[in-house]
């Protein structure tokens, strides 16, 4: 999970940082926040590992 989220927050910022005037530890710090509230939400709706029921 930890890996998923360096990985979004990165792309996010990137993308924040080419779409407006914030400089990249603004654009970064804006991704986490958004990719914390984003990314449990893609864990819903698309767990990478397998839940087992016993």
């Amino acid at each position: 999970m930890l890996f998923n989220v360096f990985w979004l927050s990165m792309s996010v910022s990137w993308v924040i940082e080419a779409n407006t005037e914030l400089n990249y530890v603004w654009a970064l710090s804006a991704a986490l926040i958004a990719v914390s509230v984003i990314e449990p939400v893609f864990d819903l709706l698309f767990p990478l590992e397998e839940e087992l029921y016993d």
